[in-house]
């Protein structure tokens, strides 16, 4: 009996594609795919949340969009190469997930796939949310703020409940604008030179007198 065995071979189409490592939930990115062939394919693009190799249909976490958005279950038909790029989104937001892309060679059962990791954030739209609602977790660290100690207001209004750093802190700024040694100074200036004028005008009406005298006294 002469057996004949038939040995078929075939290549796995390599396809190579860009997306973004990280999305946010609900908002829309482009998949941009390549492949080392020119026949035409069916393509599905989607991300999921398997933790194995067999992705069940209700681990598709993702919408892709072709006129409408749509169940990236399904493959769009005899898409590339004619067209390469593509809008997916997220909508639902898992630890860890996968981006894939598949292409069937159209009329055939012959598929190939790439699959890389890809992070889901939260919506903007609820980073904002959560922001509003819990401000103090969005401040500035302690670390950050400025050095300078502030002095609380009621520690200004009863300064019997201030601390010795603070009442230093206030004494030295209360001596270093007032500056009396300046102020006597000048009150001691300004004494010197008020008593000098006195003594010239007295002088001065002495003398006037002392003229008056001595003309009354010729007459005579």
């Amino acid at each position: 009996m002469l057996i004949t065995i038939l040995t078929v071979t075939s290549s796995a189409l390599e396809i190579t594609f860009t997306s973004p490592d990280s999305v946010h939930l609900n908002q829309e990115f482009e998949v941009s795919i390549n492949a080392d062939s020119t026949e035409t394919h069916d393509v599905k693009i989607f991300v999921h949340n398997s933790e194995d190799q067999s992705i069940a249909r209700s681990e598709y976490i993702s919408e892709i969009f072709d006129d409408d958005w749509k169940d990236p279950w399904y493959y769009l038909k005899e898409s590339f190469p004619d067209k390469k790029e593509y809008k997916i989104r997220v909508i639902e937001s898992p630890d860890n997930g996968k981006i894939c892309v598949r292409l069937r060679k159209t009329s055939t059962q012959t598929t190939s796939i790439e699959c890389k990791p890809i992070e889901v954030k939260e919506s903007s739209q609820s980073e904002n949310t959560k922001q509003e609602n819990n401000p103090d977790q969005y401040q500035t660290p302690d670390s950050e703020k400025s050095s300078e100690p502030s002095t609380p207001k009621e520690n200004l209004e009863n300064p019997q409940v201030q601390n010795p750093t603070t009442l230093s802190t206030l004494n030295n700024k209360i001596l270093l604008n007032s500056q009396p040694g300046q102020s006597q100074e000048k009150e001691q200036t300004y004494t010197k030179q008020y008593n000098k004028r006195q003594v010239i005008i007295y002088s001065f009406l002495f003398f006037l007198v002392l003229i008056i005298i001595l003309l009354a006294l010729r007459k005579l």
